[in-house]
């Protein structure tokens, strides 16, 4: 920032800009992370699912969204529409609450967001 402001340059933050490709990307990251579709696809590649006949434990155990806790932190346009997502896969919401602001009623303190949330979705930006 400080040399963008020596140079004259401008620095902004762009409304609606990459909205839905942000959510798709983050949606991505986290269906990756939780259903390990990378590491099955592996195993089917390599024949390692054809040489264990049972497979009655699997190695890469999948977490069911559905129930868990999806934390945003950082209520804009992006932490919003990933909040959405999360409630069609039957996720509920906990919304942190912006640092320095009074407590409001539909929002959680930071530190009790981390310890209560399944997943967190990170959508602040400093300004």
């Amino acid at each position: 920032m400080a040399a963008a402001r020596e140079l004259g340059v401008g620095v902004c933050n762009v409304r609606g800009y990459c909205t839905s490709s942000c959510g798709q990307h983050v949606w991505g990251l986290i269906l990756s992370l939780t259903q390990h579709v990378s590491d099955y696809a592996r195993l089917v590649r390599t024949g390692s699912w054809n040489q264990n006949e049972s497979l009655t434990v699997l190695p890469h155990p999948i977490r069911e969204l559905d129930g868990r806790i999806f934390g945003v932190v950082g209520w804009g346009e992006l932490g919003r529409g990933a909040a959405r997502v999360a409630e069609a896969f039957g996720m509920r919401v906990a919304i942190a609450n912006r640092r320095g602001e009074s407590h409001r009623p539909d929002r959680v303190e930071l530190e009790r967001l981390l310890a209560m949330s399944d997943i967190v979705s990170l959508h602040w930006s400093a300004q």
